[in-house]
């Protein structure tokens, strides 16, 4: 027999995990409200242009693309230092002559 701290008396064994927890039954477990209603969302308009994050980074990547390529264009592009090594051994190797095949 188990009695709830408000009075109320079960009989019997006790239901799902009240004969393992007892504190269990100090919670009343109820159904929750239902919230009130929400506002509708505004409607799209064509003054509204909106892009999904998918069109956005493509957007990013296409302007950060055309950067690059201005600043290779225009002589501002600065190497890494590993670039600059790449492109200075590439150059030395050219002067060795055909490969021995």
């Amino acid at each position: 027999v188990f009695i709830t701290p408000e009075g109320t008396v079960i009989e019997g064994r006790a239901g799902p995990g009240l004969d393992l927890f007892p504190g269990l039954a100090r919670y009343r477990f109820t159904t929750p409200q239902t919230p009130g209603r929400r506002q509708p969302a505004p409607p799209h308009t064509p003054s509204d242009p909106h892009r999904t994050r998918t069109a956005d980074k493509h957007a990013r990547r296409r302007a950060e693309r055309d950067r690059n390529r201005r600043a290779r264009t225009d002589g501002r592009c600065i190497e890494p230092p590993a670039v600059r090594a790449h492109i200075a051994a590439d150059d030395a190797a050219t002067h060795l002559g055909d490969p021995p095949y």
